[in-house]
């Protein structure tokens, strides 16, 4: 049994776009003298994730009515009988509250860019939320290889 409620007449589409830029410089450098080849390298990584997205910026609602609180008039005959069958009830509170407009659950949500440490300014509905991390990774080695016999 499916249930039918009232359908936005737009889309709702939501766009997420990620840039993620690596830069990576690796040099190594190995020296052989007598009995001993050292060898010594570096490695850097420079990791940028620029994320944009409006996934979480708009508004919604939801026209279900199981989640009012109690039932729609029901119209009834002289003698106090429903003129709904109960086969229809479902059917007729959806229509019902449809009918009316009613709107039980709303989400909002709030964003705000942080101009400062104390002030910050609300982006509009929809607007894009731009998050930008950054990674140094580093990483070093310095190694001797001691043989008895000279290469």
């Amino acid at each position: 049994m499916s249930f039918r409620f009232l359908s936005t007449t737009t889309a709702e589409t939501r766009t997420t776009i990620v840039s993620i830029p690596v830069n990576n410089i690796v040099d190594n450098l190995s020296w052989t003298k007598g009995k001993h080849t050292i060898q010594i390298g570096a490695n850097w990584r420079l990791i940028h994730q620029n994320y944009n997205s409006d996934t979480t910026t708009w508004q919604s609602a939801s026209s279900n009515p199981f989640w009012l609180g109690g039932s729609p008039p029901v119209p009834t005959d002289s003698n106090g009988n429903s003129l709904v069958p109960s086969s229809f009830a479902n059917s007729y509170e959806i229509a019902f509250a449809n009918l009316v407009g009613t709107i039980p659950s709303l989400t909002n949500s709030y964003n705000y860019h942080v101009d400062s440490a104390t002030s910050g300014t609300l982006l509009p509905d929809g607007g894009y939320l731009a998050r930008h991390f950054r990674a140094n990774e580093y990483e070093w080695y310095v190694q001797d290889a001691w043989r008895i016999q000279p290469i």
